[in-house]
């Protein structure tokens, strides 16, 4: 199903709509809603881990935060739900970190196309977590070098937008320029 087809139709979320700690949505698909077991809609909250992949793509993590009303994952994705004395934003800043990305790589097995974590690996990693105030401080913090950092992408972004539309005008004569 592509998006807009049906009014009972919500977001799929797979494992190439994880990158770099967030979640992309230029090909998302759809799903019927009436198909989905209704534990396997995501929460705010709830952290996705690619199991299986290429040995660089094993180990993507993003975290829920409800881009969607609904929304629901596929089996290639591992659901993680932390009690409260893990911040799941903190959590998932951490497995995006390189230090943890080096431990992913000594969990993966499999060959070069086809490489997967297994549960029973991962959950035999050990973290070493702050106390959850520190998680929060520390999530807080990072939330708001990201939403700056989004926001100058954004910029960027019109600026290059607005010199291409420059570059048109002056390169096709419409505007001109005086020497």
């Amino acid at each position: 199903t592509t998006r807009g087809e049906a009014e009972n139709s919500i977001p799929l979320i797979k494992m190439g709509n994880i990158k770099e700690g967030r979640f992309v949505y230029k090909k998302l698909e759809l799903v019927d809603e009436s198909v989905i077991d209704s534990s396997y809609l995501l929460s705010s909250g709830d952290l996705l881990f690619n199991t299986r992949n290429t040995p660089e793509m094993t180990g993507k993590v993003a975290v829920w935060r409800n881009d969607y009303p609904i929304a629901t994952f596929d089996n290639n994705l591992l659901r993680l739900r932390f009690d409260k004395r893990v911040n799941p934003f903190f959590m998932g800043n951490l497995l995006t970190s390189d230090a943890i990305y080096l431990k992913f790589r000594g969990l993966v097995t499999g060959s070069n196309s086809v490489a997967a974590i297994y549960w029973k690996d991962l959950s035999r990693m050990k973290l070493n977590l702050p106390p959850i105030a520190e998680q929060d401080k520390i999530t807080e913090i990072l939330l708001k070098i990201e939403n700056s950092l989004e926001a100058k992408i954004q910029k960027n972004e019109k600026l290059k937008n607005m010199k291409k539309g420059l570059m048109q005008d002056l390169l096709t004569g419409k505007v001109r320029v005086k020497v």
